[in-house]
């Protein structure tokens, strides 16, 4: 654009499609004591074509500038400068600055994935909590993800040995209907609905009379009887459930639209957010998150596994807790040649 504007003739260099662009946008460009500029209201904007030159601009504008936000920075910018994708470059420039990533307070959030089931036991959720004070030092809770199947039971010791004996040999059946299936994991468990008192004293059909049963056709006919419908509840209350924790997800991707970001590979650099700070009022002022580390795999759609970039492994880290780093790569040296980086020409 430069040569064209000095000189009014092809560019040697320039293709013939290539030139007649340059020839559509030249009304948009002046030379100007030898520089060439941007027209643009109301000051015209100085045109850089250098990337060294973009970067140390950049680098001026956000860094020396106090880090300020994209939109700040491309204001600046824009005000003075110009070249092709400008704003994609401070897009892709404040994304990959390191201090901001570390204390910005975003997390990201990936797609949710739906966690139905089809049938009891096919997954049971464990969590143990510490009790501050009685009896008991921990509390130990089991729930079967499909029926709601609940069991709680108090450990003066926290062990592996104590808490798979428990579950191993205490699981007992609650009653209480589930919102998202429909149906009582009593009802779920035994495919029918709960013998009551109400049921034997008004002879319901749940009322089997027990005493009245003397052949082997009666008893395996009550026994039919008992467990009719069972496959059928439970196929229902699978529909049922399936659909509510879709709909719950569908919720939550609506939600945290603005935080999306797809899941992370192995190999993959994040930064984890660092919740000391939210116990520690003296870390108020620190880095949000601490990293960059290097993502190992995930556990099933689940907690990811990290390690150092040296290799060293770290714990697993719940996936709303990393975030992922953006790296910038090699800064140049602003001190170093400054007026030949400002040499745009």
């Amino acid at each position: 654009m430069q040569e064209y504007l000095s000189t009014m003739k092809k560019p040697q260099s320039s293709k013939d499609e290539e030139f007649r662009r340059i020839k559509r946008r030249s009304s948009n460009f002046f030379l100007e004591d030898g520089q060439l500029k941007r027209r643009n209201n109301p000051n015209p904007q100085l045109v850089i074509s250098s990337q060294e030159v973009q970067s140390y601009i950049l680098k001026s504008l956000h860094e020396d500038m106090g880090h300020r936000g994209e939109n700040e920075t491309y204001r600046r910018i824009k005000a003075r400068f110009w070249w092709e994708g400008m704003k994609k470059s401070v897009k892709k420039w404040v994304q990959s600055c390191l201090a901001c990533q570390k204390r910005s307070q975003n997390l990201q959030r990936e797609q949710g994935k739906s966690t139905a089931t089809s049938t009891i036991f096919e997954r049971v959720s464990m969590d143990a909590v510490h009790i501050k004070s009685g009896r008991w030092k921990y509390m130990v809770l089991a729930r079967d993800d499909f029926s709601g199947w609940p069991e709680t039971v108090g450990l003066v010791k926290l062990t592996a040995k104590a808490v798979s004996e428990w579950f191993t040999s205490e699981w007992i059946c609650r009653i209480s209907t589930k919102r998202t299936t429909g149906f009582s994991p009593y009802e779920l468990q035994f495919g029918q609905l709960p013998v009551l008192p109400i049921d034997i004293e008004t002879k319901t059909f749940l009322a089997v009379e027990w005493h009245k049963i003397s052949t082997t056709e009666e008893l395996l006919e009550a026994k039919a009887k008992q467990l009719e419908g069972k496959k059928e509840m439970r196929r229902k209350a699978a529909e049922k459930l399936r659909k509510s924790r879709e709909d719950s997800m569908k919720y939550w991707d609506k939600r945290m639209a603005h935080q999306p970001r797809s899941p992370l590979k192995a190999g993959d650099l994040v930064l984890v957010y660092n919740r000391a700070i939210e116990t520690n009022w003296g870390l108020l002022f620190k880095n949000k998150s601490n990293g960059p580390y290097r993502v190992i795999r995930q556990i099933k759609n689940g907690p990811y596994g990290l390690k150092e970039l040296d290799g060293t492994e770290l714990a697993r880290f719940a996936e709303s807790q990393v975030k992922r780093f953006y790296p910038r790569g090699k800064l140049i040296n602003t001190e170093e040649n400054k007026v030949k980086r400002m040499d745009h020409k």
